[in-house]
């Protein structure tokens, strides 16, 4: 059942999602097709929680080694946080992070929830930091 991902779009993802508004009783998912949903949607929130321990320990290369080469992160924080944007790649996500660190004292990380649906995982949390530039507290959730 391997698929190629056809969308990288956070928003598109997470929003334009269609549900199934008429129960069909003759479809069918294959135990084995199912299982390897599973296996999957396993693999992804394991290897999240092995990023996020990299990161806690500021291991970069570890970090570096949980991620794939077209991963994308997407950072929407308060206007004027110089680190808002997309970021590509391995390389885009350590360049995320060290503008993170470059830019704020991270006072407070908190992961509140893990969503993963097979090769597609959100994370979801707080984050407290103070901004080196002007000492402003920022909060968000």
């Amino acid at each position: 059942m391997s698929k190629k991902l056809q969308n990288n779009d956070f928003s598109d993802i997470a929003f334009g999602r269609k549900s199934v508004r008429v129960y069909d009783e003759t479809f069918k998912i294959s135990h084995e097709e199912m299982l390897e949903m599973i296996q999957e949607t396993t693999k992804a929130f394991n290897v999240v929680q092995e990023m996020l321990s990299a990161f806690g320990k500021g291991d970069m290369e570890a970090l570096k080694r949980t991620l794939s080469d077209d991963t994308i992160w997407i950072y929407h924080g308060t206007d004027g946080i110089p680190y808002n944007g997309t970021y590509r790649g391995k390389e885009g996500a350590v360049k995320f992070i060290m503008n993170n660190m470059t830019n704020v004292d991270v006072l407070d990380f908190q992961v509140t929830k893990i969503l993963a649906d097979q090769n597609t995982v959100i994370v979801l949390g707080s984050e407290k930091q103070k901004i080196k530039s002007n000492g402003e507290v920022l909060e968000q959730k």
